[in-house]
């Protein structure tokens, strides 16, 4: 094997030196290369060199080249030309040219030249996760040191360029004229961070002198003294830089000001303030929280001081707070286990003084809930408990209802497993369910007194406004199909009420006044009813041989019920009789009113209900290129009429009849919602028990929306982003400006009537808005969002935002010319890697709360 090798580097070796001479010498030096336990197994382009360890290499140096090898045997050198390639454990390089040198250890690595002078094949290397491009390099495989000329490398998410780079046996890098950048452009980023010095500990930080900030080669007036960049995959902790703009209200401002700070694996915590230059000033605090398959969650609090006004006219100050928490449990942490919290507890003032978002501003009632559920007897008993809050940030009122604890057993069929033919009572069953509600109904500001969290001046005891009770409730039911077509389901209902307390009303008749007497004490209610549903579906089809209709379908859907049920306005059930007022009038009252709870019903009820539901679809004939294509309508997806009658009422028996229903138009791309709600009964000064000929219209309204560019409505899909990056994405479409269509208008309408009174004036609102963008070029885009109120003839909230895109940062302005909120803002940020390839930008209003 040796001689075979011999020969094939004397040919080698006679072809490089022209002489074969040589050969006596290259056989000579062959023996002193065997003394150094050099074992040159071939000469090919590809070729593997074994290196004891005491010379200093640890594994195989494995070199190849397309063009040529050649061997300097007396220098112990190897030059490689054209796409040079050496692997050495985990170091990888190629190149146009490398030279290795197995006397001083030293790689050198260069590019190939063109005829005109440009580079070919620069330099890249890698030594496990590490690599950078260059220019020109020199590295040493014993010290590991290495020196390279114009380097362009990889750290973590951002980029990092020098003229010159020293590498020391650490894995430390020193770069000089360097250039830190996020942006993917390596030849002309688009911003950059420029520091004469770096230096870079690899998964750890970046460390640079006096730096400053260049944006499409702009020095901007950003500078920094010196900087510490995290470098570390994962969390990273840092600077949240703020947005700078001006409100009519509070003067100009830097809002969302702070610090960004990783707790550990499943943890992170920021907080940011704003400042107002007239006095106002804000504390923002969120954290959010994760663990694969056990759960997730937020938590964030806000407080805003703010002040309004001007010192020569009055300044008026708000407190503002809001505190939201929610946390959901993973289904597969805990199998049978279900726990999850929605907390979203303001100030009254808080969403008109503190958010841009119209619907927000608007908002009048939000609510809170904690849930825990289990299951036993293998999910044949459920409990669930928690607490639920109810704000009216209108009246300033709050439910508050702590605990809530239900208790269901789930319907049980006994006699399903009976050997009996008939189906009817093997279908039969019943199910349990039991409701425990505590409740407090107070004004906001009383709440944390009563509840011991501030000095309760007013002297509210809680047991007092505390209302409680249980329901139980017991169905009973079955289902079977009647004559192959009809599906018939008798049911009788149960409902029993527990009481902890009551509330009696007695008129004193010294006093000319009512009087109230409270007793803590057990009582009980109930009532029950029963009936029958018949329902089945009816369809009808109509198909054209000619035209372009195919066919039309239509499905009825109806429905007939007969429910029956006693009067309990019963003295058994907690009812009296007792005068109210001066004249003498008397009421027949409930001693369980006011305790949270349900009460027994006294309207005595033996009514037949009715319910018809629609849908109408249509197949329509399309010719396209490719042929006849069929494609299918949806005329009127649901379309629903409801009412019934009441045969044993003194009066009035007969129900609203209510209309309500919703269809798309056009293709699709417009949906349309409609209701109405019609009294039978004439009204004069008062409604009178006597038919109306048609009906009075009590209510209706229509709502119709569309986006007139489909391609806005489609879902982005990226490669870069997480799945809950894209969910969120595509679940507000309307926070985000898409570069990549041309234009987005989304309309709505809402018309709204209303009469309940005749004698009143009649109720009509309409309001029609709009928002949208326009791409004005490549890289700018304008939004817009407004509207208009017909009743008050008042423009909608109206804002306007200019955004720049340029690929790895961002640019935006946004003003609200008109109204309250009267302000402007301006934003320059770098984009994330996400949103960078989806060529979307946020929109600033969605960050300000």
């Amino acid at each position: 094997m040796f001689l075979n090798q011999s020969k094939v580097i004397t040919n080698l070796v006679s072809k490089i030196f022209c002489k074969p001479s040589f050969v006596h010498i290259f056989l000579w030096i062959l023996a002193v290369f065997a003394h150094l336990n050099i074992h040159a197994q071939s000469l090919s382009k590809n070729d593997t060199l074994k290196i004891d360890n005491k010379n200093g290499l640890e594994f195989p140096v494995d070199y190849s080249a397309d063009d040529s090898v050649i061997l300097d045997l007396p220098n112990k050198t190897v030059y490689l030309f054209g796409n040079a390639k050496i692997h050495y454990g985990e170091i990888n390089l190629d190149a146009g040219f490398i030279i290795v040198n197995f006397e001083n250890k030293d790689i050198i690595a260069k590019p190939f030249y063109d005829s005109i002078g440009s580079p070919i094949h620069l330099p890249h290397f890698s030594d496990g996760k590490d690599q950078f491009t260059a220019d020109s390099m020199k590295y040493n495989f014993s010290t590991k040191k290495a020196l390279v000329y114009n380097t362009r490398t990889v750290q973590g998410e951002g980029f990092v360029f020098g003229e010159k780079t020293y590498k020391d046996a650490q894995n430390n890098t020193y770069v000089k004229h360097a250039r830190y950048t996020t942006c993917n452009d390596s030849i002309n980023p688009h911003f950059y961070i420029y520091a004469k010095k770096f230096k870079v500990i690899p998964n750890k930080q970046l460390v640079t002198g006096p730096a400053n900030l260049l944006i499409a080669g702009i020095n901007t007036p950003l500078f920094i003294p010196f900087g510490f960049f995290p470098l570390q995959k994962g969390q990273k902790r840092g600077i949240i830089f703020p947005t700078y703009g001006e409100t009519q209200d509070r003067g100009f401002y830097l809002r969302n000001f702070g610090y960004y700070l990783p707790l550990g694996k499943y943890f992170d915590l920021s907080s940011t303030a704003d400042f107002y230059f007239r006095g106002s000033f804000g504390i923002h605090i969120n954290s959010n929280y994760a663990k694969r398959y056990k759960f997730r969650g937020n938590f964030a609090f806000d407080f805003n001081h703010n002040k309004f006004g001007e010192a020569e006219n009055g300044i008026s100050i708000s407190d503002d707070y809001s505190i939201k928490w929610n946390y959901s449990m993973d289904a597969k942490a805990h199998p049978g286990q279900f726990f999850n919290a929605s907390l979203n507890y303001k100030s009254p003032n808080y969403n008109r003084n503190n958010t841009f978002q119209q619907q927000t501003i608007a908002q009048s009632t939000i609510q809170s809930t904690i849930n825990y559920r289990t299951s036993f007897f293998n999910n044949n008993f459920n409990i669930s408990t928690g607490a639920r809050v109810t704000q009216n940030l209108s009246t300033e009122m709050v439910d508050l209802s702590f605990p809530e604890l239900n208790l269901n057993v789930p319907r049980i069929t006994p006699f399903a497993n009976l050997n009996i033919k008939n189906q009817t009572i093997k279908n039969i069953g019943f199910s349990y369910n039991m409701d425990l509600k505590n409740s407090l109904l107070m004004k906001q500001y009383n709440l944390t007194p009563t509840l011991g969290f501030e000095k309760n001046i007013a002297g509210i005891k809680l047991l007092d406004s505390l209302q409680s009770s249980i329901v139980h409730a017991i169905p009973i039911s079955a289902s079977f199909k009647l004559f192959k077509y009809f599906q018939l389901n008798p049911f009788f209902n149960y409902n029993e009420f527990w009481y902890f307390r009551t509330k009696t009303l007695s008129w004193d008749t010294i006093g000319d006044s009512l009087t109230t007497s409270i007793k803590n004490e057990f009582n009980r209610g109930y009532m029950f009813s029963s009936g029958i549903s018949l329902s089945t579906q009816i369809f009808g089809l109509a198909q054209f041989k000619k035209g372009k209709i195919q066919a039309i379908r239509h499905v009825l859907i109806p429905s007939v019920s007969f429910d029956i049920s006693p009067n309990f306005e019963t003295k058994t059930n907690g009812f009296y009789f007792t005068q109210t007022d001066t004249s003498g009038k008397i009421e027949k009252l409930s001693k369980y009113t006011g305790t949270g709870s349900a009460i027994p019903s006294g309207n005595k009820r033996a009514a037949v209900g009715f319910n018809i539901g629609n849908n109408l679809e249509m197949k329509w004939r399309k010719n396209t290129d490719t042929g006849l294509v069929v494609k299918k309508i949806k005329i009127i997806e649901t379309f629903n009429i409801s009412g019934s009658y009441n045969f044993i009422a003194d009066s009035f028996n007969l129900s609203n009849i209510n209309f309500n229903g919703n269809s798309s138009v056009f293709n699709g791309k417009v949906r349309v919602n409609y209701s109405c709600n019609v009294d039978p009964y004439k009204y004069t000064s008062r409604r009178i028990n006597q038919y109306h000929k048609l009906g009075r219209i009590v209510s209706a309204g229509i709502s119709m929306s569309t986006n007139l560019n489909p391609q806005a409505q489609r879902k982005k899909t990226s490669s870069y982003a997480t799945e809950q990056e894209l969910n969120l994405i595509n679940s507000f479409p309307q926070n985000f400006i898409d570069f990549n269509i041309p234009w987005s208008l989304q309309l709505s309408y809402n018309l709204s009537y209303s009469h309940t009174n005749p004698t009143l004036a009649k109720d009509l609102r309409q309001s029609f808005t709009f928002n949208g963008d326009i791409k004005l070029s490549q890289f700018w885009k304008i939004g817009f969002a407004s509207g208009y109120d017909f009743k008050t003839k008042d423009i909608a909230l109206t804002k306007i935002d200019f955004y720049r895109d340029l690929h790895c940062w961002e640019f935006s302005l946004g003003w609200i010319p008109v109204g309250f909120m009267r302000s402007y803002d301006f934003t320059i940020r770098v984009k994330s890697s996400t949103l960078q390839d989806l060529k979307l930008t946020r929109r600033n209003f969605w960050f300000d709360n």
